[in-house]
């Protein structure tokens, strides 16, 4: 009988350590399944801010590809509207261009640079008004070599055509407003 009380007791504390070894594995395995989580979190995280970063990337790319193409085109715009330009040479390269399409340039007035307002941006303009003599041909010859000049800026506001009081005078007359833009 000592025998079997001595396997009953065996049998009972195998059971209790046994008991206190599952319940240390069964509190392991809920925290392994929540670190286990918490790890799957964590790799959910890092995957969008990997996706993240690609996209930040991507634009910085894109931003730095338009801003190359930016920096070109003001460069462009700067060339094609200058700081400064002497008034004093426009109106002689006007004058030359008159004597070389055989008319006769009459400057009527001329305003100092003043500044103007275009949308949101301001540039400086010099106007001048002039008038033209000659024969048809060649007063259309000059104002259509005044829209090709070297100044890529100078935009003809307006143009009158007339004929002379004098039915004998076979010249006509263009009035002429131009504008010269600069920064």
């Amino acid at each position: 009988m000592l025998a079997k009380i001595a396997i009953a007791v065996l049998i009972i504390t195998v059971v209790a350590f046994g008991g206190i070894f599952y319940s240390d594995y069964l509190g392991q395995t809920a925290a392994a399944e929540t670190m286990n989580t918490a790890i799957q979190n964590e790799k959910n995280a890092s995957i969008i801010v990997s996706k993240g970063t690609q996209k930040v990337n991507s634009d910085i790319s894109d931003i730095a590809e338009n801003t190359d193409d930016l920096i070109e085109k003001i460069k462009t715009e700067e060339e094609f509207l200058p700081e400064t330009i002497d008034s004093n040479k426009i109106i002689r390269d006007v004058l030359v261009l008159g004597k070389a399409c055989d008319v006769s340039i009459i400057p009527l007035s001329t305003r100092e640079w003043t500044k103007t307002q275009v949308k949101k941006f301001s540039y400086q303009v010099l106007r001048i008004n002039l008038e033209t003599k000659g024969q048809q041909a060649n007063v259309i010859k000059y104002i259509a070599q005044m829209q090709n000049t070297g100044y890529r800026t100078m935009v003809i506001e307006s143009t009158t055509l007339r004929r002379p009081i004098d039915p004998l005078d076979t010249d006509i007359i263009a009035e002429m407003s131009l504008a010269i833009y600069a920064r």
